[in-house]
């Protein structure tokens, strides 16, 4: 069954998601999915200088399979840290 879940995943995927600062990589819960990649801005959240991408979109092999086409748009941030993501 093709799924897919969009949002705020804080452990980082990828070191080049990140710009200053450190954190451990813990990619356990996020095995089993992929990253449905992005266009736009490569960071989601932002407090002062440092700079993530936590918000993103995950599928399964199914999700991927189904849905070829589908992709993941940064939109600008807004009243908030975060910036909104549009499937």
């Amino acid at each position: 069954m093709p799924w897919c879940a969009l949002g705020d995943f804080n452990p980082l995927l990828y070191e080049y998601e990140r710009r200053k600062g450190t954190r451990n990589n813990d990619r356990g819960a996020c095995e089993e999915l992929m990253d449905l990649g992005y266009s736009g801005w490569p960071f989601t959240w932002r407090r002062g200088n440092l700079m993530e991408r936590l918000d993103r979109g995950l599928g399964n092999l199914d999700w991927n399979i189904t849905f070829p086409e589908a992709s993941i748009m940064h939109l600008p941030m807004f009243k908030s840290n975060h910036s909104p993501l549009f499937l």
